[in-house]
C-alpha cells in the first residue's frame, strides 16, 4: 500500500495526523507550537499570520510553522475546517528540510485534489 512505504520514508520522529474543527467564528488568536509543523488543509479556510505575513489557508494553501515561534490564527467564517499536519521536532525538520521556511504557500489545484483523493483512499482502506 502506498501509504505504508510514505510512512517509512519519514523520519522516526515525525507525527502525522488529521487535525479537526466543527467550525466557528473567532478573531485573531496567538497560538504556538513546539514542532515544526506542515499543514495541508482538506476543507474549510482560515487567516494565518506567520512571521509577520498575512494568508488565507485553504485547500489550495499549505501553512508551515516553525517550532518554537509565535504564530496567528483567525476565523472570519464558521465553516467546519479538516487538515494533514506533519509535525517534526525543529532540530529533526532542519536536518530532513535544510531550507525550511515558515509561511503560507500556494499549492497547484492538482495537488490539492491529489491530497483529497489519497486521504479518501486511505479513510476506504480503514
Amino acid at each position: 500500500m502506498q501509504t505504508a512505504n510514505m510512512r517509512r520514508s519519514l523520519p522516526p520522529a515525525a507525527q502525522l495526523s488529521e487535525w479537526h474543527c466543527s467550525g466557528r467564528k473567532s478573531p485573531w488568536q496567538e497560538e504556538h507550537s513546539t514542532h515544526a509543523t506542515i499543514e495541508l488543509p482538506l476543507t474549510g479556510m482560515d487567516l494565518r499570520e506567520i512571521r509577520g505575513w498575512r494568508a488565507v489557508v485553504d485547500i489550495g494553501a499549505v501553512a508551515m510553522h516553525a517550532g518554537g515561534e509565535a504564530y496567528a490564527v483567525a476565523s472570519p467564517s464558521a465553516q467546519p475546517r479538516r487538515a494533514t499536519c506533519l509535525s517534526l521536532p525543529m532540530d529533526v525538520m532542519e536536518d530532513w528540510a535544510p531550507d525550511f521556511s515558515p509561511g503560507v504557500v500556494h499549492s497547484s489545484a492538482r495537488t490539492a485534489c491529489l491530497h483529497r483523493a489519497l486521504r479518501r483512499a486511505q479513510r476506504d482502506a480503514e
